[in-house]
C-alpha cells in the first residue's frame, strides 16, 4: 500500500490515479481502489501525528505565513523544537482560515486549534515567527510570546526603502528597459548582438564564460528609436554607482535563504549593512520599531552569556532555562566585472568570518540549545506555498484541504 501513496503523493497526483486503467497496467504493484487508498491516507496522517507529538518538547515555537488561494487565505504552521540534539522543523499544518474573519483574534484561535491536535498548549509557546506586519505583532502580544520578525521580510523592507532615494536611476532604467523591450525594438537590439558576436569572431574574441553577450550604453544607442532614452553620463555613473551597491544587498538576500543562519549571523549581517548604507539603519537596527521583541532578539544574539545578559534579558529568555546544565558546546569592463563580483561573494563571507574570528561563544549551557539556533526567518513558509500553488490547481480547489 505504501508504494501507491508514495506515488500519488510524491508525484502530486489525484486519488483517482490508481483506479486508472493505464496506470494499472503499467504498474506491478497490486491493484487497489482510490477509496481504500484515502483510508490509508487518513491512517498515516494519524500516525504521523502521533510521532510528531511524541518528539515535540517545551519550548516550542511556531513558523508561520499565509497566503491566498483562489480567493480563500491558508496560513502554514511549523513547529521549531530540540530533539535528538537537533532543530526540529516540522509542517504541522497548511490550513484555510474562515472567511470573513482575519484579524489577530482569529489567528490566535486558528494556532491554538492545530497546537492542541498535537497535545500542545498555548502554554508550551515560547515564541513566534513570522513577518514584521501589524497582524503578526498582534497576535504575538496577545499570545504573550516574543515575535521574530522574518529577515528577509524586513531587509526588502530596507532595500526598498532604499530604492525610494534612487527614484532618478530607477525610473531611467525601468523607462529604457520598458522601451527596449517592445516587439520592433527587440529584433533590432538581437540585430546589434549578431553585429557584435560577428565583431568578436573577425577579432578572435570569445565570450567570457560562454555565457550570452550583454548590450552596453554603446550598443543600445544603435537602437535608433531609444537613442533619446539612453541616460546621460553623469546619470550613466550614478546608475553604475547604485548597482554597484545592489549587488552587495543582492548578496545579502541571498544568505538570507540559507537554512543554518541563525539570529546572531543576522544581526551581524543588519550590523554591517546599516555601516555601509546609514539610511538602511531604521529598518535593520536592533532597536528599529519594526522590531517587536528587540529584548528577546538581543538576548538571542548574545547565545544566552549568563555574564552578559541584563535582568530584562533573563526575564525574556527565561523559557528557554534547563534545570540540569548539561557540558555540551557546541578588458577594463572584464576588469570591473570582476573585481564588483569579487566584491558581492565577499561582503557577507567576509562579515560572518569576522564574527567567527571574533570568537562568538556557544550558548550558555543554562539554556537550552534551541536558542543559539533560532531561526531567522519564514522562508520555508514561502517555499511552501511556492509548491502548493503547483498542487492546488482550479480542479482541486473545491476539494477539503485534508484530501487535496
Amino acid at each position: 500500500m505504501f508504494p501507491w501513496i508514495e506515488w500519488v503523493v510524491a508525484r502530486n497526483m489525484p486519488l483517482s490515479e490508481v483506479d486508472d486503467p493505464l496506470t494499472r497496467s503499467m504498474s506491478k504493484l497490486k491493484p487497489v481502489c482510490s477509496k481504500t487508498l484515502k483510508v490509508y491516507l487518513a491512517m498515516v496522517a494519524e500516525t504521523v501525528e502521533a510521532t510528531i507529538s511524541a518528539e515535540m518538547s517545551d519550548p516550542v515555537g511556531i513558523r508561520f505565513d499565509a497566503s491566498t488561494f483562489f480567493l480563500e487565505k491558508y496560513v502554514a504552521l511549523f513547529a521549531m523544537h530540540w530533539h535528538d540534539g537537533q532543530l526540529k522543523q516540522t509542517l504541522l499544518s497548511i490550513a484555510p482560515m474562515e472567511e470573513g474573519d482575519l484579524t489577530a483574534q482569529s489567528h490566535c484561535l486558528f494556532i491554538q486549534r492545530i497546537i492542541e491536535l498535537f497535545h500542545q498548549s498555548e502554554a508550551n509557546l515560547a515564541f513566534l515567527i513570522g513577518d514584521n506586519c501589524a497582524t503578526n505583532r498582534a497576535i504575538a502580544t496577545r499570545l504573550n510570546v516574543p515575535l521574530i520578525g522574518c529577515a528577509s521580510h524586513r531587509f526588502n523592507l530596507a532595500v526598498n526603502s532604499f530604492l525610494d532615494n534612487h527614484k532618478p536611476e530607477v525610473n531611467a532604467v525601468n523607462t529604457l528597459m520598458a522601451a527596449l523591450l517592445t516587439i520592433n525594438n527587440r529584433s533590432a537590439r538581437a540585430h546589434a548582438v549578431i553585429v557584435a558576436e560577428a565583431e568578436c569572431d573577425a577579432v578572435g574574441l570569445h565570450l567570457r564564460d560562454g555565457g550570452p553577450l550583454r548590450l552596453d550604453r554603446d550598443d543600445i544607442k544603435q537602437v535608433e528609436t531609444v537613442s533619446d532614452l539612453i541616460p546621460k553620463a553623469s546619470m550613466h555613473w550614478r546608475i553604475e554607482a547604485l548597482l554597484a551597491d545592489l549587488r552587495i544587498l543582492q548578496s545579502v538576500s541571498v544568505k538570507l535563504q540559507s537554512e543554518d543562519l541563525t539570529l546572531a549571523d543576522v544581526r551581524t549581517l543588519f550590523d554591517s549593512v546599516g555601516q555601509r548604507f546609514p539610511s538602511l539603519k531604521v529598518k535593520l537596527s536592533a532597536t528599529a520599531s519594526i522590531v517587536h521583541s528587540p529584548t528577546f532578539e538581543a538576548a538571542v544574539v548574545i547565545n544566552g552569556e549568563v555574564a552578559r545578559l541584563t535582568t530584562s534579558d533573563r526575564k525574556a529568555v527565561k523559557r528557554f532555562e534547563v534545570s540540569t546544565a548539561t557540558t555540551n558546546a557546541g578588458s577594463k569592463r572584464k576588469q570591473r566585472n570582476d573585481e564588483e563580483e569579487k566584491l558581492e561573494e565577499d561582503f557577507t563571507s567576509s562579515v560572518l568570518r569576522a564574527k567567527k574570528v571574533g570568537g562568538a561563544k556557544p550558548a550558555s549551557s543554562a539554556y537550552v540549545k534551541l536558542l543559539e539556533k533560532l531561526p531567522p526567518t519564514s522562508n520555508s513558509c514561502e517555499r511552501l506555498f511556492s509548491q502548493a500553488k503547483l498542487v492546488l490547481t482550479p480542479q482541486r480547489a473545491t476539494m477539503l484541504p485534508v484530501n487535496f
